[in-house]
C-alpha cells in the first residue's frame, strides 16, 4: 500500500464521467473498492479500479496513460468514459 498512489473520489468521479456521489454509492456498497483514510475521506488505488473495470466491462484506457493524476502526482491528463450503470 506504501508504494501505491491512491485516488480521490472526486479524481475517480472526473475519471469515469459520473458524480462523486456515484462514487461514494458504489464505495459504500462494495461495488468499488477503497481504502478509508482515520479521518475518513476514501481512497483508490489503481488495483481497486482496475478490479471494478473488469467486474463491470469498463474501458481501462483513463488507467493507461502515464500523465494521470493523482493525488500524490500533479499530472492532468484523463479520458472520462461511461461508467456501468
Amino acid at each position: 500500500m506504501e508504494n501505491e498512489n491512491f485516488f480521490t473520489t472526486q479524481e475517480i468521479a472526473e475519471l469515469l464521467g459520473v458524480s462523486p456521489s456515484s462514487i461514494q454509492r458504489w464505495a459504500d456498497s462494495g461495488k468499488l473498492k477503497c481504502h478509508v483514510t482515520e479521518g475518513g475521506h476514501r481512497k483508490f488505488s489503481r488495483t481497486h479500479l482496475s478490479d471494478f473495470a473488469t467486474t463491470y466491462n469498463i474501458s481501462m484506457k483513463f488507467l493507461d496513460t502515464t500523465q494521470l493524476r493523482s493525488s500524490f502526482r500533479e499530472e492532468n491528463n484523463y479520458t472520462p468514459i461511461a461508467a456501468a450503470r
